[in-house]
């Protein structure tokens, strides 16, 4: 008997114990324990809590049960498509591979929604996430009571089933929304290559090697595989505990790292999407679905084409030496976590030790610094930061965990960025500024800010701090009146948001490109500490949003650019009585300087 299985309406779960073993594991209460039901509608995903209802015996063991409809487990479509049986549901091999990809991309949709709608879904593995047989509803089991009964397979000695079931897909140390791109990404993993990133076969090796991070990434896996699918499924594997899941407030800085990340895959975010979205678009493609997710009319999945400029044979020897630095990695990780005390002890660490601390104190003395700034300049040097992508000038203005989200944005986008650059040099991003200057007959890309203004003020998007080494001397007066640690003031901030949107051709080619202009008014709040200001919380208001078709704008700029004599503020001025958010001419001029400082710093 399947331990999870559909019957007259319910579903029921084997719990593995005794009617006194689950008395005493205090079942009773368990039971109570909430899941998840989400049931697709037109609008999309609805999600209800769900729990199991009551308990029956059946040979000496507990069963609860709750109700449902006819289905079965992530687990089962997975071990079916690779199974020798068949079944009036599993007809031929080809069809368990359809319906396994289709279930597969299914959850990996269903919990892109729960991360959207900021809904918290039971972490319980392949085996706890029970899908209708149409593929319209999802039962997620209540984490607690389906753990105890994975346990109970493997305490009985059915340790590779424990895995499949949940140990293989949920890390032991994330929460939150990290955990579930996580689940979300082995998903997608083992239905893309038939193996599981992780599949040791006890815990603890298990553990061991997520920490480690020792798995083949996807990227190495697939030939040409889609780059931006590998990228987020690698990243959300390789994710450390220390990375902390995010407020609903602090999903809106991943508005770069989406735009950035979409320019490829031509998936369109709605205006509201603001976490690193998971390609699911590219999952269908890659899975060789049809585009809405589905299994095509025949019952086979199609083929998927893909294209690289290395050749399978490169592939497999740049693999071949990825696979043996990761290898040489993880082997030095445990050697050092194994020796760790010896070494500590041996006075060559200590040598080590002050070399470093000397290291970390003149790297420190470089930062820069808002101390000598007033709260204007303060929040003026930190969406400089966001519209330049400086990691480290945005590190410097803030403070604590609320507005640290748009440091990691920044710092996702500026990575996006460069490795976008190395496979593609045409298609640079750039902020409007800087695109006015330069935007290489069109084909750089426009991300960035416009229009900046602090409590409607005209502020700078290209201001640099001061550094740390040049001692500079704190304020004791800012707006009018002498402040002291502790202090706090408020401010507005206005600006646009200008970033790229696309949609995706029958060949992976990217169409309909567009530009998607948001106007923003962030409420901005800082206090006084340590002789500087520092932002505390960036609370986001989008005012309005439209979209302006990129080749109908280029064609505009082009020709009010050449009527001009190529004269760059003529052609903004011009513009601007049609866009009302192109860069004034003083962002222009300050984004020429700084390409200029640029150039120069290269020669």
């Amino acid at each position: 008997m399947k331990n999870v299985f559909e019957k007259d309406g319910y579903v029921y779960l084997n719990t593995g114990l005794s009617p006194d073993e689950f008395s005493k594991a205090r079942g009773g209460t368990r039971i109570a324990e909430n899941g998840s039901l989400a049931i697709q509608t037109s609008a999309g995903w609805v999600f209800s809590a769900w729990r199991f209802e009551e308990t029956e015996e059946d040979g000496g063991l507990i069963f609860v049960k709750g109700r449902a409809f006819s289905g079965q487990t992530l687990k089962d479509y997975f071990c079916n498509d690779s199974s020798n049986s068949f079944s009036a549901v599993f007809p031929s091999v080809e069809f368990a591979k359809a319906k396994s990809a289709r279930a597969a991309a299914l959850v990996c949709s269903v919990m892109e929604a729960s991360v959207n709608q900021n809904v918290s879904l039971p972490n319980s593995g392949a085996g706890g996430i029970f899908i209708c047989d149409d593929f319209t509803k999802v039962v997620f089991f209540p984490e607690q009571i389906f753990i105890q009964a994975a346990l109970r397979f493997e305490s009985s000695g059915k340790e590779a089933d424990f895995g499949q079931n949940r140990a293989f897909y949920v890390h032991p140390t994330l929460a939150g929304t990290n955990a579930t791109r996580f689940t979300q990404s082995v998903i997608a993993y083992r239905a893309l290559t038939g193996e599981f990133p992780f599949s040791a076969k006890t815990q603890d090796e298990l553990s061991l090697d997520m920490a480690d991070k020792n798995f083949v990434p996807l990227r190495n896996k697939i030939w040409a595989v889609d780059e931006q699918l590998a990228s987020f499924v690698d990243n959300s594997l390789s994710r450390s505990p220390s990375i902390k899941s995010r407020s609903k407030v602090e999903k809106l800085a991943s508005l770069r790292q989406t735009a950035l990340s979409e320019l490829t895959s031509g998936r369109t975010s709605s205006p509201l999407e603001l976490t690193p979205l998971f390609p699911v678009a590219s999952l269908y493609r890659e899975l060789g679905l049809s585009k809405d997710g589905s299994i095509p009319q025949d019952g086979r999945l199609l083929s998927v084409i893909r294209k690289s400029s290395l050749s399978p044979e490169d592939f497999e020897l740049a693999v071949k030496k990825d696979t043996e630095k990761n290898a040489r990695e993880v082997k030095r990780k445990r050697f050092l976590r194994k020796y760790k005390k010896l070494l500590v002890s041996l006075a060559v660490a200590f040598v080590f030790a002050l070399a470093a601390a000397f290291s970390v104190r003149k790297s420190y003395m470089s930062r820069p610094t808002t101390k000598g700034l007033s709260a204007f300049q303060t929040v003026e040097i930190f969406y400089s930061a966001y519209n330049m992508l400086d990691l480290n000038q945005a590190r410097c203005t803030v403070l604590g965990k609320q507005p640290d989200y748009l440091v990691d944005v920044i710092s996702q986008a500026y990575v996006t960025n460069q490795t976008r650059s190395a496979y593609s040099p045409a298609k640079k991003v750039v902020s409007p500024a800087e695109w006015m200057n330069y935007n290489n007959n069109g084909n750089y890309y426009m991300f960035g800010l416009t229009g900046f203004a602090v409590n409607e003020q005209k502020m700078e998007l290209f201001a640099k701090p001061p550094l740390r080494k040049e001692n500079p001397t704190p304020i004791s007066e800012d707006l009018g009146k002498r402040i002291k640690e502790g202090d706090f003031t408020e401010c507005y901030a206005t600006y646009f948001l200008v970033y790229p949107e696309s949609d995706m051709g029958e060949l992976g080619e990217s169409i309909n490109e567009r530009l998607h202009i948001e106007e923003y008014c962030d409420k901005v709040r800082l206090v006084f500490k340590d002789e500087c200001w520092r932002i505390v919380e960036i609370s986001q208001n989008k005012e309005s949003e439209f979209f302006q078709d990129s080749k109908a704008f280029y064609d505009d700029y082009k020709r009010l650019f050449d009527a001009s004599s190529k004269d760059i503020l003529l052609t903004a001025n011009e513009l601007r009585t049609k866009y009302d958010w192109i860069p004034d001419n003083s962002e222009i001029l300050s984004a020429s300087q700084k390409l200029r400082e640029e150039f120069h710093a290269d020669e």
